[in-house]
């Protein structure tokens, strides 16, 4: 059995689009002709059909790139680090079966852009 915990508060929000997959590289080549808009700490994550491309704070104020959403009617979303600790060091056990489930859930929910695990620590 492990236990799970979570924390949210470890990093400033994350912006990003949500495309489509057979629309990613025309939208990406457009996101870098003014000025490059795109996070380059983060690489495109593929989801299902879709692509999710992370932009700067900086980009959602700027008058071209909103004209660049609204030609790809597109909106800007933002997400938010979680992290997820599944260990053994705490009262509130779950079973490793349990601990499985979730994190086969989380991969397949839209709204969570990555899981990155570790042994027995994940993160979203």
């Amino acid at each position: 059995m492990n236990t799970i915990e979570y924390d949210s508060n470890l990093q400033p929000e994350r912006y990003y689009l949500v495309v489509d997959a057979d629309k990613r590289m025309d939208v990406r080549n457009e996101l870098g002709k003014v000025e490059n808009w795109t996070d380059p700490i983060y690489h495109d994550i593929k989801k299902g059909n879709h692509y999710i491309i992370t932009v700067t704070e900086q980009a959602i104020e700027d008058k071209n790139f909103l004209a660049v959403l609204e030609k790809n009617d597109l909106q800007v979303k933002n997400s938010v680090l979680c992290r997820i600790i599944l260990g053994n060091e705490s009262k509130n056990w779950i079973w490793e079966s349990d601990e499985r489930r979730i994190e086969n859930e989380l991969k397949m929910n839209e709204k969570v852009l990555t899981l990155l695990s570790c042994g027995s620590t994940g993160s979203t």
